[in-house]
């Protein structure tokens, strides 16, 4: 294991001062699945760790329906899958939540460590992204706030600097006849990580026959999640049908750019888009209509 200092700020303020104090020298330290792993192996060699899973803001989730909800950087993948507020916001999110990895490692992992990982399979990313949820980025100049869609620059990499810290993340409420779903492909289901990824929202017209907005996002398929806005495109403003959904499924499957390594060839990735696609619309229409019959 790597020497390092260990340094446990108790406000946002503090991390911060000590993320500008250390600068490259210094990790953030939330779940640390990923961060021990790597310091075990050596392949990170931080002279400080800063823990910020002590900050009470950083690990908070509210709701309210002017701001939609609100889940600090630092909330555990286990208190998002347990918390009714999630589950009636957005239980795509729970789905996602609930397929990744073991109860031991969601009792540990973050959702800010799942998202600043940058992992083009991230598990949460798919289903944030379509919700169009947005990341608040704390500095020394005060909170930024930007689509998370802009967030990530490549693998392992997002738009964070030397000194800032991801404070929150942010999901608009969804308008009535909302429904959303996310779907997972992996060998060995929730204790693998995904080789595709699909979320999809989609809201109805207020007569529900047709499909007034809709979002779909990929995971694991490029070099970072996407949204698939040319399979988007294909079902706004039309009558919900197989035939759409088969469309707008092979669009998502062309707008994908998967490679080939141990866990699937490209063709076959391509090939699993399609068919998560189609599902998740399936169920996204389904749990739409079913409020607009509430």
């Amino acid at each position: 294991m790597v020497r390092f200092d260990y340094l446990e700020p108790k406000t946002v303020q503090k991390a911060l001062t000590f993320l500008s104090q250390h600068g490259s020298e210094a990790r953030v330290l939330a779940g640390g699945t990923d961060l021990l792993r790597a310091l075990k192996l050596r392949t990170l060699r931080p002279r400080y760790l800063i823990n910020i899973k002590y900050i009470p803001q950083m690990s908070k989730i509210t709701s309210s329906p002017r701001a939609g909800l609100k889940i600090g950087a630092a909330s555990t993948m286990g208190s998002l899958e347990l918390s009714p507020v999630i589950r009636q916001k957005s239980p795509a999110l729970f789905e996602a939540v609930h397929l990744l990895g073991s109860p031991q490692v969601r009792n540990l992992a973050t959702l800010g460590g799942n998202l600043c990982n940058a992992a083009p399979s991230a598990e949460t990313a798919p289903i944030l992204l379509a919700r169009d949820a947005r990341a608040f980025i704390a500095g020394s100049k005060g909170e930024t706030g930007i689509p998370l869609e802009s967030f990530f620059t490549g693998p392992g990499q997002t738009v964070l600097k030397t000194g800032e810290l991801l404070a929150y993340i942010t999901i608009p409420e969804a308008p009535r006849r909302t429904g959303e779903a996310y779907f997972k492909h992996s060998p060995r289901s929730s204790m693998d990580i995904a080789v595709v990824g699909v979320a999809a929202v989609v809201t109805l017209s207020p007569s529900g026959d047709r499909i007034e907005r809709c979002s779909i996002a990929l995971g694991a398929v490029a070099p970072t999640p996407i949204r698939a806005r040319k399979a988007e495109s294909v079902l706004v403003g039309q009558a919900p049908s197989e035939q759409l959904i088969s469309e707008a499924a092979r669009q998502a499957a062309l707008e994908s750019r998967p490679i080939s390594d141990l866990r699937g060839s490209a063709e076959y990735r391509r090939d699993m888009v399609s068919v998560m696609t189609s599902r998740a619309l399936r169920l996204a229409l389904e749990r739409a209509g079913s409020q607009a019959k509430a």
